[in-house]
């Protein structure tokens, strides 16, 4: 995020003071303090941050001796949220079982997941489960997810997983899945 502060009147570069980077959970809420910068002799302030859910930030300028306080317009960050997936195995026989498994990032538990199958180019939903900790096939004890899976068809498979959107993040979908079946 960045932002160029400048003279009102003279529209010159206001460098070398302090300005507030503040940020609040969605379109509501209190902003909080994120970081302090200093601008560059170009005004310049830039900050790297990686909020944790749908946020607004903006930059704040307290007033000093030569200049009137000032703030930003808000910036609105949309978080996507993260889908790890994986088969325990790649290559199954028609009506056996494979199992997807992975984690959803932020992770909390009673979230629901979705495996789905690509069929004719569109996404069929095949079953869902929630999020809990548990150990997962990878041998990892986390807060993640385990789907049972028999394909009925022979041939190659492409399958995803995907976490539907809430009041605090966007919704994600995991990498493509290859499942050879026999």
């Amino acid at each position: 995020m960045s932002a160029k502060l400048t003279d009102k009147t003279s529209h010159a570069a206001v460098g070398s003071v302090s300005v507030s980077l503040l940020s609040r959970k969605g379109a509501s809420g209190t902003y909080h303090l994120v970081k302090k910068l200093t601008t560059t002799s170009a005004g310049l302030a830039k900050a790297t941050v990686q909020p944790s859910v749908n946020s607004q930030c903006k930059f704040v300028f307290a007033a000093t001796s030569a200049h009137a306080a000032a703030t930003s317009g808000i910036a609105t960050v949309d978080v996507a949220q993260v889908v790890k997936a994986a088969l325990t195995k790649t290559t199954t026989t028609q009506g056996g079982k494979v199992s997807v498994y992975g984690a959803v990032l932020p992770a909390a538990t009673g979230e629901t997941v979705t495996l789905q199958l690509k069929v004719n180019g569109k996404w069929k939903t095949i079953s869902s489960v929630k999020t809990k900790k548990q150990k997962l096939p990878n041998g990892a004890k986390t807060v993640g997810y385990i789907i049972g899976y028999s394909p009925i068809t022979k041939g190659t498979q492409t399958l995803r997983v995907i976490r539907a959107a809430d009041a605090t993040n966007r919704g994600g979908a995991s990498k493509k899945l290859t499942l050879k079946v026999t």
